[in-house]
């Protein structure tokens, strides 16, 4: 249960801190296939109008970052659609999901596509909601910790 408080008290000094509230997240904007075909591109664009939010800082390793959003596109006669993860990588959690587990958008032309993926990208992972899908997980953690069944683990790994 030390971790369970340890990670209430952080959410808690975090949400009546402003400061840190507007921290910026370290973001990597990857292709989500080995061979990215049509996705190169969205995957590109994206990037740039990420790099020019204040609120991110954009990085091509997955070393310190906090948020990747993966992006899988194929080209259609009619444009493009892309299927999208947002995951969020804190040291006081497990790997969260921002989005619905997995976004889908489509346009008509790059520029399309690449609008609704940055709205919704930034959309979900405002401080709100990053801040919501950590207390989740706590909250969970918290009620596996109660069930009588699981105390004795909850208790041993927590010494």
């Amino acid at each position: 249960m030390k971790l369970l408080r340890v990670g209430l008290l952080m959410i808690a000094s975090i949400a009546g801190n402003p400061a840190a509230q507007a921290q910026g997240h370290t973001v990597l904007v990857r292709a989500a296939l080995d061979n990215p075909g049509p996705s190169a591109g969205v995957v590109e664009a994206v990037r740039s109008k990420i790099v020019a939010n204040p609120r991110y800082s954009v990085t091509k390793t997955i070393v310190g970052t906090e948020l990747v959003l993966s992006i899988a596109c194929a080209n259609q006669p009619s444009g493009y659609a892309c299927s999208y993860h947002i995951a969020f990588y804190s040291p006081k959690t497990a790997p969260l999901s921002l989005a619905p587990k997995v976004g889908i958008v489509s346009g008509q032309t790059i520029e399309k596509v690449t609008d609704r993926l940055y709205e919704s990208f930034v959309d979900n992972s405002t401080d709100d909601r990053i801040h919501s899908a950590i207390r989740l997980q706590l909250d969970l953690v918290a009620a596996f910790c109660k069930r009588e069944t699981n105390r004795d683990y909850c208790r041993s790994t927590n010494q």
